[in-house]
């Protein structure tokens, strides 16, 4: 069932969600936004089969063929009519916490001005790999406020008539990562500015969490960089991953398909064992040396 256009009033927000596939998980995270009173719309990014959802009172659904994340938060950003635009991700899950502070957000933030909230970790996964990430994530916490970030479309907030003024994400951009990053250097040559306020956050909740996953993210995101040199954009390394102190040759076995398949197994290891220092730096390496070998 096509659900029909909702209606918006001034000061009112419209959350736009792109999905290509997670067809459970994006009904759980639009049923959530819903049951939330948030105005949602859902563009489906060519998924096959097409995303099904039950007929909801505040939702939007848009189908379009597959063009990428930021082509598809465009046509979401087309059939909102509200005067805020919030952008999250179909693996990230709201709290009526995540809703109440995008109000005082709202009410708060003052023009020309786009904010960044944090997509966290289930605390309920406890294995090596998550824990490891959680840490490099407290470990990279900007401050309050800071301007001193990157765009991340996993939670931000902005006005639609500025999101529009500025021209959206790049519609030559297919795939998914990295266009954030080239609209954020984008937002700030025109004089706009991002804030990051830790306190307006949400679960990542993309299932199931794993090395073999973060890998497979991190080497798409490495290529996206260079797409985006290629361009003439010299992006920040957004890897989340710091470089292993180590020659790229030294780390030549880990970029083996049967050593990512073994390290996976490892990090799903209890952070508690044991063997979680020796695990965190070997997925650490692994990562170093397969992005390298992809950038």
């Amino acid at each position: 069932m096509e659900p029909g256009r909702h209606t918006t009033t001034a000061a009112s927000f419209t959350v736009v969600v792109p999905s290509r596939g997670r067809h459970d998980l994006v009904a759980e995270v639009v049923g959530t936004l819903t049951n939330l009173g948030c105005p949602t719309v859902l563009v489906d990014d060519g998924s096959e089969p097409p995303i099904r959802m039950a007929d909801r009172e505040l939702l939007t659904l848009v189908r379009q063929r597959p063009q990428g994340a930021g082509p598809a938060r465009n046509n979401g950003v087309r059939h909102a009519t509200s005067e805020w635009i919030v952008f999250t991700d179909s693996d990230t899950m709201w709290t009526p916490a995540t809703r109440d502070r995008l109000r005082q957000l709202m009410a708060g933030t003052p023009d020309r001005v786009w904010v960044c909230g944090e997509t966290l970790l289930p605390s309920s996964v406890r294995t090596v790999t998550a824990d490891w990430m959680r840490r490099l994530q407290d470990q990279t916490r900007p401050a309050s406020r800071s301007e001193d970030i990157e765009m991340a479309t996993g939670l931000m907030l902005c006005r639609r008539q500025e999101f529009i003024d500025v021209g959206g994400f790049l519609p030559s951009m297919s795939g998914s990562g990295g266009e954030d990053l080239e609209l954020g250097r984008r937002i700030r040559s025109d004089g706009l500015r991002v804030w990051f306020d830790p306190d307006w956050n949400a679960i990542n909740c993309d299932r199931p969490f794993s090395f073999a996953r973060l890998m497979a993210r991190e080497k798409n995101y490495a290529r996206r960089r260079q797409e985006l040199l290629s361009t003439g954009i010299d992006a920040a390394d957004w890897l989340l991953l710091p470089p292993a102190r180590f020659r790229h040759r030294l780390l030549a076995p880990l970029c083996s398909a049967t050593a990512v398949r073994t390290l996976n197994r490892l990090g799903e290891l209890p952070d508690a064992s044991k063997a979680a220092p020796l695990v965190r730096g070997l997925l650490r390496a692994a990562i170093s040396a397969n992005v390298r070998r992809v950038g």
